[in-house]
């Protein structure tokens, strides 16, 4: 995914080729699973069904474009599922060890 210094037409424009490569693909039953570093950080607290508990962080521009894509996809962010400790749940610390941050994501057909 882009850095979040890139404008958010340009994030779009990769979550549009996303779906249509999850449209041209798909095939009934089958299982969707799309993983990458998406750079979002979706934030602590389950929201609906597309966000569980165990988030890490406040949510951000990207996090926010992700919650949105997979709202309309009607698929979740499989790795905020899943029960770690907090300290298990970063994959990114900023340097100096300042930040620790949830940006990769693992996201699965409903």
């Amino acid at each position: 995914m882009l850095t979040t210094e890139c404008s958010a037409e340009e994030v779009d424009d990769i979550y549009e080729k996303i779906k249509q490569l999850l449209d041209d693909e798909i095939k009934g039953k089958d299982y969707t699973v799309v993983m990458g570093d998406f750079k979002a950080v979706v934030g602590e607290g389950k929201e609906d069904a597309y966000v569980g508990h165990y988030g890490l962080g406040y949510r951000n521009d990207h996090g926010q474009m992700l919650d949105f894509f997979c709202k309309r996809r009607q698929m979740y962010i499989a790795n905020t599922c899943l029960t770690h400790d907090r300290r298990r749940r970063y994959m990114w610390t900023n340097p100096g060890d300042l930040g620790r941050y949830q940006i990769d994501g693992m996201i699965c057909a409903r």
